[in-house]
């Protein structure tokens, strides 16, 4: 079963790969090249260039409406699922989805903060939103920067930089998925945690907490950046969404700008390598 397949049903997993393979079939590409030309497209200036796989998707589902709607809106599905797993979620226009949301279950784009966006939600938040938010946007982590403590900051601080929050020689977990991680805090998140952590009148041990010193909860902070968001009027369209897994992505997508190796991001926010397991053993040296 290909990985972004995977977490289907059987039957679901069946229509999706016939539908995919006739997007193949029909735009005449591989999906090694599709990864490329997508990471590729996203990186352009030209707005044009940049929405080339919504287009194409487009294209083809106009194509195969006129033979089978079903089928049609079964191409677009898969197409998006396909991006989705790598992180390059499809954004079409709204009059664009239009077309095929009769037969598309509607769903919110994820909105990938810019850095400009960052810099705006800095600038209102306060010490530990804002420590939160750089933690996030620097790891990449999601939910577990709720499960992030004090003493995996504080031993390392003053002796690393940027600091790994991960043990050394060793890695941490995903709460989620259980998949390994060697997370980095970049040196504006570090100096910030190390502000936020000055105020604090509490002794409990996870590096974020709420006013009466409580653990966070995911939900927590996907609130938390929503208001920030609204706070610092971010340019949101309206079948878009923020929250914490946005900086996941925005994470991702500045790793990839920055090229670095697929399997270098995995191991640094957590997300599994396809195939051998050898890299991890080495990924520590």
């Amino acid at each position: 079963v290909s990985p972004w397949l995977e977490g289907y049903k059987k039957g679901s997993r069946r229509i999706y790969w016939s539908a995919f393979n006739m997007f193949l079939k029909w735009a005449k590409k591989t999906p090694e090249q599709m990864i490329a030309e997508r990471k590729t497209d996203m990186k352009k200036e030209n707005e044009m260039e940049r929405h080339r796989y919504e287009q194409l998707v487009l294209d083809c589902f106009r194509k195969k409406k006129t033979k089978s709607a079903s089928s049609a809106f079964s191409i677009v599905k898969a197409v998006r699922a396909f991006f989705g797993y790598y992180y390059m979620p499809l954004r079409f226009r709204r009059l664009e989805a239009q077309e095929f949301s009769k037969g598309v279950k509607p769903v919110y784009v994820d909105y990938i903060p810019t850095g400009e966006d960052l810099k705006a939600i800095v600038e209102v938040a306060n010490v530990r939103d804002r420590a939160i938010v750089l933690t996030l946007a620097s790891t990449g982590v999601s939910g577990d920067v709720c499960e992030l403590t004090r003493q995996q900051f504080e031993t390392k601080w003053g002796k690393e930089n940027p600091i790994c929050l991960a043990p050394r020689g060793g890695y941490l977990y995903r709460t989620k998925t259980g998949v390994k991680m060697r997370p980095l805090l970049t040196h504006d998140a570090a100096q910030t945690i190390k502000v936020y952590l000055k105020t604090r009148k509490d002794d409990a041990p996870w590096l974020f907490v709420d006013k009466s010193g409580n653990k966070l909860a995911p939900d927590a902070i996907n609130k938390m950046v929503q208001r920030l968001a609204r706070m610092a009027a971010l340019p949101i369209p309206e079948e878009q969404r923020i929250r914490m897994h946005c900086f996941r992505k925005f994470f991702n997508e500045a790793a990839n700008n920055a090229d670095i190796t697929r399997e270098w991001i995995c191991i640094l926010y957590g997300h599994e390598i396809e195939g051998s397991e050898e890299f991890y053993v080495t990924a520590t040296e």
